[in-house]
């Protein structure tokens, strides 16, 4: 009785394959269950696979500081930007463009602050 039932359950698959593949629908997946070494082997390949490499990532130099956004007066609007400290004391300052709501964008060219501590020549 099993035997019959078994050869009665693959004629049925059987059947709905090709007449899925007659219909033009996507053929079915296998109807058998999968072993314990087919899944092991499945999670292990899914595990090991190389994840992407990165990017490394951007660090700042230790003679670095970010000034935030901020604002001066008249309403100037400086960016954020990095600023250099450079071995004299004094601080380097990229070009930037500031807006200024009197004059509109313009661009400030890169300019060296002295430190008010920095030695003074003699």
């Amino acid at each position: 009785m099993l035997h019959h039932r078994l050869v009665l359950s693959a004629a049925v698959a059987v059947l709905l394959r090709a007449g899925c593949a007659e219909a033009g629908g996507a053929a079915m997946p296998s109807l058998g269950p999968t072993t314990t070494q087919q899944a092991v082997n499945q999670i292990n390949r899914s595990v090991t696979r190389p994840l992407p490499s990165l990017a490394a990532p951007t660090v700042p130099q230790p003679n670095t500081t970010w000034v935030p956004e901020h604002f001066t007066l008249g309403d100037v609007r400086v960016p954020g930007h990095w600023e250099h400290h450079l071995p004299d004391g004094s601080t380097y300052v990229p070009p930037l463009v500031i807006d200024d709501p009197r004059t509109g964008e313009r661009l400030v060219p890169g300019h060296v602050v002295t430190s008010p501590f920095a030695p003074q020549a003699p």
